[in-house]
């Protein structure tokens, strides 16, 4: 979790934008603008022409900053791989919840189309790897809307050495989940999982909250091995990172949720209890 928009503003983020034919408030951001630092660190960034001619001359280069190592974590379907961060719903209101995005590349150079061809979402009412438990969607179901490259300007994953910066990763592309389901106050946690149309798995970067220190902040966790773990890089920054998604939707008044209070959910059960 890293930062909630205005709820009551109609927000249009420059580094995922919802597409034309969603009407939706961007509820949630953990994703930032390409000019923040978290995301993309140098301003464009001139190439010769012919020694990689598909980046048509410019580009940002979003950074792997010292003493990272990984560009990204992989989160790939087929693989069984997840990523999963978490979100607050304040009180007073209800979201109904339409959608998502996420960010996703190829670890390995340019790809003149997308290369991302579904998403599978969960979101589970309290940490996943603390027993949580599954209150919408499912592994399997591709809920995938659409894809496009980040932009307008390219945007690719790199080393913060200057000689990766000529072979980038990968171009990140945005992959934009539509669903429906409805959530009230409380804090949850979005976990979700990319496919790609080719053998090489997806990966999604983290973000990175202190520019080329290379300190990131944050709680996300990584489904790998068959458990979550907290994301970390193991390449010398030792703190949790965060992971760039958005929660699309509306807000509404308080009304029926998904799901009951905390409190409710315990006084049910001393009554089937007494019952018993």
């Amino acid at each position: 979790m890293r930062r909630l928009v205005p709820l009551m503003a109609v927000v249009v983020s420059v580094l995922l934008v919802t597409p034309p034919a969603a009407v939706a408030d961007i509820l949630y951001d953990n994703a930032s603008s390409v000019e923040d630092p978290n995301i993309v660190f140098f301003p464009p960034y001139g190439i010769v022409n012919g020694i990689f001619p598909t980046l048509g001359g410019h580009r940002l280069l979003s950074v792997v900053h010292h003493p990272d190592t990984k560009g990204g974590f992989i989160c790939e379907a087929r693989l069984g791989t997840r990523l999963a961060d978490d979100f607050t719903v304040p009180a007073g209101v209800h979201w109904k919840i339409t959608g998502a995005n996420f960010l996703g590349f190829h670890d390995a150079g340019d790809f003149p189309t997308s290369s991302l061809v579904g998403a599978t979402v969960r979101i589970f009412h309290g940490n996943p790897s603390a027993g949580g438990t599954v209150i919408f969607g499912d592994t399997i179901t591709n809920v995938q809307s659409a894809t496009e490259f980040l932009g307008p300007v390219p945007v690719y994953r790199v080393d913060y050495l200057l000689s990766s910066m000529l072979l980038p990763k990968g171009r990140i592309e945005v992959s934009h989940a539509s669903f429906d389901t409805t959530l009230g106050p409380g804090t949850y946690w979005i976990d979700y999982s990319l496919i790609s149309k080719d053998l090489i798995p997806a990966l999604s970067p983290a973000l990175t909250s202190t520019g080329p220190t290379g300190v990131s902040t944050g709680n996300a966790l990584h489904f790998y091995g068959g458990s979550y773990q907290p994301i970390l890089d193991g390449g010398g920054d030792a703190n949790t990172k965060g992971i760039p998604f958005q929660i699309l939707g509306t807000i509404e008044p308080d009304g029926p949720t998904t799901i009951p209070e905390p409190s409710s959910v315990v006084l049910a059960g001393l009554g089937v209890a007494g019952f018993a």
